[in-house]
């Protein structure tokens, strides 16, 4: 019973580590249980409507949300996004993304490949991963909302 609705759980874990400012500010949001709140409602976002709903509930309590929540927002999504397409961790900076894929197989390797579009490499060294390359000046956040409704 319980035991398998854990590994459930554990196989949809994804971490991102990518350089992007991710936060609630406290100028946003100076009440700590409210930020604390709204930090754990971030963490709840799957889908696109999870990410407006929040979007909305923020502008109507706080008012428009700052660059970096809507980072710490597409994060969120993106995690989402890749737990369910069996990627386990996303890595990063400026210059390229990189995906890690669970349990590689080329079928899965095509699939991916394909969702996440163009200029998608497949890097073999191990652990073989996936790797977008930047544009200089192309915004990350921008990018990972738009892998996030695609995967």
């Amino acid at each position: 019973g319980e035991e398998k609705g854990e590994e459930k759980e554990k196989q949809e874990e994804c971490s991102v580590d990518l350089d992007i400012s991710a936060n609630i500010p406290e100028s946003y949001i100076p009440s700590l249980s409210h930020r604390l709140s709204i930090y754990r409602r971030i963490a709840d976002i799957k889908t696109v409507d999870d990410r407006m709903d929040v979007i909305d509930e923020l502008c109507d309590r706080f008012g428009e949300p700052p660059i970096e929540v809507l980072g710490l927002m597409d994060v969120a999504l993106l995690k989402g996004a890749a737990g369910r397409n069996g990627i386990y961790e996303i890595s990063g900076d400026k210059s390229e993304i990189n995906f890690y894929l669970k349990n590689f197989t080329p079928e899965k390797a095509g699939e991916l490949i394909k969702k996440l579009g163009q200029g998608t490499l497949l890097v073999p060294t191990e652990p073989v991963h996936f790797t977008i390359k930047l544009k200089p000046g192309q915004s990350t956040v921008n990018i990972l909302r738009d892998l996030a409704e695609r995967l």
